[in-house]
């Protein structure tokens, strides 16, 4: 485990809609200050944890403990936890009928008391860290880029001078030149306020540069975590593997066979016993089927779940 302030922590989270449990007991530290970066196929539940740590979704089970205190067991401290952690949304989330100076202090500022004037001061100083003039106050979201857009809302994220910010695949409808862009932007910010950030990223590359520390979920579980650095050199869960070998390159041999995941994933709604990888895993054992591995320590700061370790 880290030796820095743990920030957030989720303990045993379990998330269900209806008969489809979502999120399978999660168990994840955010230090302060770090960058943690989930990654996983689509369905595999990392949207869903990121509600739930921002309470925009409500836990079937489980503890999400904030600064040191569980706060699904004190709704009125929800509140105030909401205002410290901050949301950058994948499709923006910009009211299209207000401007960017309202859609950056309407709901956040006028929370706080602000006056008018005490409100267009902060869009200011919002938008300069952005990297936006404040000509842009007074536009529409329509009359602007994907990439502008995104700036706006990191900006309103921001608000309220959060401990974390949650940023919900953030770049992913961007190209590619805007991505880079909106993730230098994240983490300059990021060191400059020293706030901890969780990111969705489907991005290997990107992951390896991004992050501090890195979770990979499959099927509503985490299968491994490890420092987002050591990821390459490190990796021992065969999903993580495969992953990796999936990563293109400009510089990767083009007469090499390209390898893919044999397979499909089973149905959420009828998860079979045992590691929810084993119907797709080329190194599974009779114990795969049977029993599900829990997620333990391999190394310091690296956790895996998986039979062959």
């Amino acid at each position: 485990m880290s030796n820095k302030e743990v920030l957030l922590e989720l303990k045993d989270l379990h998330k269900s809609f209806g008969s489809l449990e979502v999120i399978k007991g999660i168990d994840l530290e955010i230090d302060k200050g770090d960058i943690l970066v989930i990654i996983g196929p689509s369905g595999s539940g990392k949207s869903t944890v990121l509600r739930c740590m921002n309470l925009l979704e409500e836990p079937t089970s489980g503890q999400i403990i904030f600064e040191g205190q569980d706060i699904l067991k004190n709704l009125k401290t929800i509140d105030k936890t909401r205002e410290k952690i901050g949301m950058v949304f994948q499709n923006f989330n910009l009211f299209p009928n207000k401007t960017i100076l309202d859609n950056i202090t309407l709901a956040p500022m006028t929370v706080k008391g602000k006056t008018k004037e005490e409100a267009e001061k902060k869009a200011r100083e919002l938008l300069e860290m952005v990297e936006l003039d404040a000509d842009f106050m007074q536009r529409y979201p329509h009359s602007m880029s994907g990439g502008q857009l995104q700036r706006v809302g990191i900006a309103r994220a921001l608000a309220l001078n959060p401990e974390v910010l949650v940023c919900d695949e953030a770049t992913s409808a961007l190209d590619v030149s805007i991505q880079k862009k909106i993730v230098a932007l994240l983490t300059r910010l990021q060191k400059e306020k020293n706030i901890a950030m969780i990111f969705i990223c489907h991005d290997m590359a990107l992951v390896q540069s991004l992050s501090h520390r890195l979770a990979v979920m499959y099927l509503g579980n985490i299968v491994e975590t490890v420092g987002g650095g050591e990821l390459c050199e490190t990796a021992m869960h065969p999903y993580t593997q495969a992953l990796l070998g999936s990563v293109f390159s400009l510089h990767m041999d083009c007469c090499k066979k390209i390898e893919t995941i044999p397979g499909d994933p089973p149905s959420p709604l009828e998860l079979p016993p045992g590691c929810p990888f084993a119907g797709r895993c080329e190194k599974r054992m009779p114990v795969c089927k049977a029993e599900k591995p829990r997620l333990k320590d391999v190394a310091p700061g690296h956790q895996v779940a998986c039979h062959l370790y």
